[in-house]
């Protein structure tokens, strides 16, 4: 089998993949690493936590893993149990983040502007999110996916004599148009993705829904100096779409757990 078949091969076995798999939200994805990327995961955290210092502040360690522990039931019980832990980083960023094999970074800059549990619950849903929905193994199957286009396309190119001045021409729109069309629509797909996910999970946990909306109007608040890129050049939606998006799901996620939810005691 030549190499332009076998990326062909790889390309459609991807696109059979993507109507097998699919996400917590019913999303048709495409992820061919499932599990394999915890390994990493865990490395990538234990190496963080080697570099940066953690926060000694107790009662923002009490606060998050309370909130940590007070959705894991849930999400055990859904999506299997696993080792999760939770670390609160001494850095002014207005961030968190998570990565798989259950790890989950919380900075100190993000409880400034989380102003209340609720508020704090939606930002650590929201990462659990990105992990049970296997954010980051989709996101490296898309990446395999499109160098396995543009590889074949510069294939097909140099089998049929382009010039090397067209090839490159060619290349960099390509590649242009896979970041913009693909790269880029999929991460914001799925930092919305997460949000819904967080929204249920505090939700069912006993946390104020509202408190997700308030959140971005905070968050929105935070960054008004700073320089955002449009939207379709981002890897976020903006503010104001998430908060659309969140006031629109409240309802719904309200009235489907009501008689399922937790007494939040954080």
């Amino acid at each position: 089998m030549g190499l332009s078949n076998t990326l062909s091969c790889i390309v459609l076995s991807c696109l059979v993949l993507t109507a097998c798999s699919t996400s917590p939200t019913g999303r048709s994805q495409l992820n061919l690493f499932g599990n394999s990327l915890d390994q990493q995961g865990v490395a990538a955290f234990t190496a963080i936590k080697q570099k940066m210092p953690t926060s000694t502040n107790t009662k923002a360690n009490e606060l998050v893993q309370c909130i940590v522990d007070s959705m894991l039931p849930i999400v055990n019980a859904r999506y299997g149990s696993q080792e999760w832990e939770a670390v609160v980083f001494d850095d002014e960023q207005i961030n968190a983040f998570a990565v798989p094999g259950g790890k989950i970074g919380v900075y100190t800059g993000i409880l400034n502007v989380a102003q209340t549990p609720d508020q704090l619950a939606a930002i650590i849903g929201h990462e659990i999110g990105h992990v049970i929905a296997q954010h980051a193994a989709e996101r490296a199957s898309i990446q395999l996916g499109a160098q396995a286009l543009l590889i074949g396309s510069q294939i097909a190119m140099q089998a049929n004599e382009v010039s090397t001045i067209e090839q490159q021409t060619y290349m960099s729109i390509l590649g242009l148009g896979a970041v913009i069309g693909v790269s880029l629509p999929y991460s914001r797909t799925h930092e919305s993705e997460a949000d819904l996910i967080g929204l249920e999970l505090m939700v069912q946990a006993g946390y104020s829904p509202h408190a997700a909306v308030e959140l971005w109007e905070n968050m929105s608040a935070a960054k008004d100096n700073q320089k955002v890129p449009p939207e379709l050049l981002s890897t976020h939606p903006s503010a104001q779409t998430r908060i659309r998006q969140l006031q629109q799901a409240i309802p719904k996620v309200v009235k489907k757990h009501a008689g399922n939810i937790s007494k939040n005691t954080c």
